[in-house]
């Protein structure tokens, strides 16, 4: 992955007539990194630099503010440019597999609010090891995915502990993939919403509202204060 060299929530949700027109392209552009960043190097990238990305992105009903991370690490992106994105399906081409979903919800999920630099790079590689190391070992040690140099303790050991607690969590968050063919692709997560166990939705509406979910882009989580 190559960029050039705190934002709160989600400033607004999507409308339902911008969720429909979730197959358009959809502009994107990231301004930088939302909590820093740090230096790293692993076995399929040179040495480059992780962290949540910020911008604003418009799916029809005016540029929003959305948090981000990198799912491709081969292609490149520049800040303050403006690329066209679709928000691609889970199972389908371009789209995350059906595990692959599951594994980064969960991780969402453990994460709660990214907060300081040491988990917005942790979180970061923690991706990338889901989605590009194929022994599932979950591990940034081994594999054909692994970190090779660089990186403080404290982001190997967050990410190390995100992993490996993946398998005990079960996901609230459902993601998909923000795909461009010709520059880094983007995930974009939003929490679950319990349904009330008084109300069936109706065919259309139940329908309705996972297209308006699917296209919301990412909220975080606020950290819960006793």
């Amino acid at each position: 992955m190559k960029t050039e060299s705190k934002l709160p929530r989600l400033a607004a949700t999507l409308s339902l007539l911008a969720a429909c027109a979730g197959a358009q392209a959809s502009p994107l552009t990231l301004s930088g990194f939302s909590m820093g960043y740090e230096n790293i190097d692993t076995s399929m990238s040179n040495l480059v630099s992780v962290g949540q990305f910020k911008g604003k992105m418009d799916l029809g009903a005016g540029p929003v503010d959305i948090l981000t991370f990198c799912t491709d690490i081969y292609q490149s992106f520049n800040w303050n440019t403006n690329y066209d994105y679709t928000l691609v399906a889970n199972g389908s081409a371009n789209g995350f597999t059906a595990k692959q979903a599951d594994l980064l919800g969960r991780l969402y999920t453990e994460a709660g609010a990214i907060d300081s630099t040491t988990k917005s790079a942790a979180f970061q590689l923690s991706i990338w090891e889901i989605l590009y190391d194929t022994n599932n070992s979950l591990s940034l040690s081994s594999g054909n995915f692994s970190l090779d140099s660089g990186g403080s303790t404290a982001v190997r050991n967050q990410a190390s502990a995100w992993l490996a607690g993946l398998s005990g969590i079960t996901s609230s968050y459902q993601v998909q993939r923000l795909y461009n063919a010709n520059s880094q692709d983007f995930i974009v997560a939003k929490e679950s919403q319990k349904p009330d166990a008084n109300q069936v939705p109706e065919p259309a509406g139940l329908a309705l509202g996972l297209t308006a979910l699917a296209a919301m882009a990412m909220v975080r989580r606020q950290t819960r204060k006793s």
